[in-house]
């Protein structure tokens, strides 16, 4: 990463300076995405994933000790498969060589997502796991890296910084609180069940995202 950003050679931008205090400046950012009917659509179908599907993680050490009967080897496994598909992934983003298409990978990944989900939450072999976990891994890593790229592409230069915070919120910050819906979920429904409303859920913010862009698109 040291050697990537050494070589990195950026034009200077004059400081853009603000009169703006905090709390207004922080409005004036979430006001700009709620009008702007992309951003918000793209942060939306972030923080859904983030929340529903993502922490799907939170549960595997429970996966594969109640329905795989196995141990820190199987979980590993499960684990590196997803590393790898999340690698394949990044892989096929870095090979672009412009943003052509990227809205169509917003909702194709997260499609991807969920439906492996669904299929995990039905899996009782290894093997068949870490296939679904390697496709959970590259939905996971092409939606949230093209989704970035997206923002930043479309954004206003003077409100990047706010938009890029509201990512990561969505992002970053739904995560622990859906590992603690999932894992609330999971006492009351069971595991299995949890998994399968989580892969429905990615599932269907993908499928309504489609529908948005390719009424935008239209219009």
């Amino acid at each position: 990463m040291i050697f990537a950003l050494q070589k990195m050679r950026l034009k200077s931008s004059p400081r853009l300076h603000y009169s703006l205090s905090y709390w207004a400046s922080l409005k004036e950012g979430v006001i700009y995405v709620w009008q702007t009917e992309l951003l918000r659509n793209i942060l939306a179908l972030v923080a859904l994933v983030s929340m529903v599907g993502l922490p799907y993680s939170v549960l595997l050490p429970v996966y594969v000790r109640t329905i795989l009967h196995g141990g820190p080897a199987e979980l590993g496994f499960l684990m590196g498969s997803v590393g790898a598909g999340a690698l394949s992934g990044a892989l096929y983003l870095a090979s672009r060589r412009d943003t052509a298409g990227l809205e169509r990978l917003i909702y194709r990944a997260p499609t991807l997502f969920g439906l492996a989900l669904i299929f995990f939450s039905q899996s009782r072999w290894l093997l068949v796991s870490m296939m679904l976990c390697y496709l959970l891994g590259l939905g996971m890593m092409m939606q949230m890296a093209s989704s970035n790229i997206m923002l930043q592409t479309h954004v206003e230069e003077s409100k990047r910084g706010r938009v890029m915070s509201m990512y990561a919120m969505a992002f970053m910050g739904m995560t622990p609180l859906g590992g603690l819906m999932l894992g609330t979920l999971t006492t009351y429904m069971g595991l299995l069940p949890t998994l399968l409303v989580g892969g429905c859920l990615c599932l269907t913010g993908a499928i309504i995202f489609a529908r948005k862009m390719s009424s935008a698109l239209v219009a």
